[in-house]
């Protein structure tokens, strides 16, 4: 607990910005969070100032105000961070702290916490692990703490995932990978060992510390985070905890703080700007409201994917099952149609436009099509973002298909025809609208019988997509090659005198389809939308992918290229090579 970064913020200061005379907004404050720096006086809290600093003991954790917190957290946000009981938990085991036993979840131990911590190097055993009724001997040093401090707490049940799931039964580990959700979601709260190696060994700011130490470097530990209703965070600096409505740090001295003494719930939090502003969180906070905002869950599904992305893993063929609790979370509330590879169905034309940063591919485990199969930071394909109402009005006839236990399945389809009257009428000689575009009939009714025959293997894997296909140009297809070298990758072309804008928006690992004919290269056709301008004209915006097929004749991703044509255009697509037909997608 004495450590000398305790000791050298034990006592400091706050500053506050005022953005009336700073000409910053609390949108800026609160997306652009700076040090906070406050003079902590040995004689107490001040009765005239809400949130105070407070000396520290260097030599040990404040208990008092953690348990103060966990509290006021019950009774002040009941409904927004009350742990979710769930039929799946009777099927976890957790450890009695003061027993050393393993026990199984019963009404008795309902209320347990819950360890999110990075292991240490080498293969980790426990005997027994798993097994209820084993005696626990001296455990690895980071959970005999976490066993302490629930003590400390007053708690007596823990679930730690090295000690309460059978690591070497695969059907166990797979069983409970499968129900990571419930256990988070139904701990009452979840510790977080900051620094990997000891738990109680304790400053900066809370999201400072998520991005630099161990714990935050680690694929697995983000969604045992995400799906806590509340993490108590120790690192060798200072406690800290965040629930889903405030942040408490054991620096600052909350108990005349009206923000934290009064009630938030779920609803109240969504409808409470300046407290959304003020408390945008580090790891939940910002997220909680979007859901319920238009096309908020894909918002909210993008940014889980964006900061998963760029955690690490031991073994990246763990890519899905180490984001499967969020994927499970989030089928319950917001895809409730649920997954593909880590992909919402609901969702999922936008899903497929994702966009690595860098990176190349991870291994052949996982289908080209999945972001999965990347490994680095990854940007689901989103709508723009100063319309986001426009999302889903612009729609032309798509429909996607995987194989199922005994048939094909249809997992996602949109029609022009659903578009509003209005809209359409916006949209002057579209040729996504008419019946006469050429339709390859022979490819078409191949396609999902082929995807059926395939081995389960593979086909599992693959998607059979019906939409719009352009084949441009080689003189095109040679522009969109070079822009993908270039910095802003950009460039435009003259068809028919009609100006058609290209924007390559991704590039992939090319080394599958290296040496293949230049002509093989195909554009499929996901989603559009139109950016209106004040005189009612504007761009229409072609998200597409880029397909290339391989030996088996099946396609893979490519890249993902933005094509924009002036609304009054549209019918220059024609001129594009434009076909309808279905295509398999590995």
């Amino acid at each position: 607990m004495d450590t000398k970064e305790k000791r050298a913020t034990s006592r400091y200061v706050t500053a506050i910005l005022d953005p009336s005379t700073t000409g910053i907004s609390i949108e800026d404050l609160a997306s652009n969070r700076g040090d906070g720096l406050c003079v902590a006086s040995r004689l107490g809290p001040d009765p005239l100032i809400p949130l105070s600093a407070k000396e520290l003991d260097p030599r040990s954790v404040d208990i008092d105000s953690i348990c103060r917190w966990l509290t006021e957290c019950d009774s002040m946000h009941s409904l927004a961070c009350k742990p979710q009981a769930s039929h799946n938990l009777n099927h976890i085991r957790l450890i009695d702290v003061e027993s050393r036993c393993i026990v199984n979840y019963s009404s008795e131990t309902r209320i347990y916490l819950a360890l999110s911590y990075v292991w240490g190097k080498g293969r980790q055993n426990v005997a027994g692990a798993g097994l209820p009724g084993t005696k626990l001997g001296i455990l690895p040093p980071t959970i005999e703490d976490a066993l302490a401090f629930t003590r400390d707490l007053d708690k007596r049940y823990l679930w730690v995932d090295l000690v309460c799931i059978e690591q070497n039964n695969e059907n166990d580990k797979l069983k409970q990978m499968g129900i990571m959700s419930d256990i988070f979601q139904g701990a009452y709260a979840t510790i977080v060992a900051f620094d990997g190696t000891r738990l109680l060994g304790l400053g900066p700011a809370l999201y400072q510390l998520n991005w630099v130490l161990p714990w935050s470097k680690r694929g697995w530990t983000y969604q045992e985070a995400i799906l806590s209703p509340r993490c108590i965070f120790i690192s060798k600096f200072h406690v800290y905890m965040e629930c889903n409505a405030l942040t408490y740090c054991e620096t600052l001295d909350s108990r005349q703080s009206p923000v934290h003494l009064s009630p938030h719930d779920k609803d109240s939090f969504k409808k409470d700007t300046v407290l959304r502003k003020i408390n945008t969180g580090v790891l939940r906070s910002p997220f909680s409201a979007n859901i319920d905002l238009e096309n908020g869950a894909l918002h909210l599904y993008g940014l889980y994917v964006a900061i998963y992305s760029i955690r690490d893993l031991t073994k990246q063929s763990d890519a899905l099952y180490a984001f499967s609790g969020i994927l499970q979370a989030l089928e319950k509330t917001a895809y409730k149609k649920g997954f593909s590879w880590a992909l919402p169905n609901e969702d999922l034309n936008w899903a497929l436009l994702w966009k690595p940063e860098n990176g190349q591919r991870r291994n052949e485990r996982f289908p080209t099509w999945s972001w999965l199969s990347w490994q680095g930071q990854v940007y689901v394909g989103q709508p723009t973002e100063d319309r986001p109402e426009d999302t889903h009005r612009w729609l032309f006839d798509l429909t996607i298909w995987k194989a199922g236990n005994s048939a094909t399945e249809k997992i996602f389809e949109q029609r022009y025809s659903d578009m509003d009257v209005a809209e359409k009428r916006t949209l002057l000689d579209d040729p996504l609208a008419e019946t006469n575009i050429p339709s390859e009939e022979g490819e078409k009714d191949d396609a999902l019988a082929h995807l059926w025959n395939m081995e389960h293997a593979v086909k599992s894997q693959t998607l059979c997509i019906e939409s719009y296909l352009f084949r441009f140009s080689p003189a095109v297809w040679e522009e969109i090659v070079k822009a993908r070298t270039k910095r802003f990758r950009y460039f435009k072309t003259l068809i028919e005198d009609v100006w058609i804008y290209f924007v390559v928006l991704s590039s992939s690992d090319l080394s599958t389809t290296q040496g293949r004919n230049k002509g093989e290269a195909q554009f499929l056709l996901l989603a559009r939308f139109l950016h209106p301008e004040e005189d009612g004209n504007g761009l229409v915006d072609h998200y597409l992918l880029m397909i290339e097929s391989n030996a088996a004749g099946v396609f893979e991703r490519s890249c993902v290229v933005l094509m924009e044509v002036p609304k009054e255009d549209l019918w220059v697509l024609e001129e594009l090579g434009l076909v309808r037909t279905k295509i398999l997608l590995a």
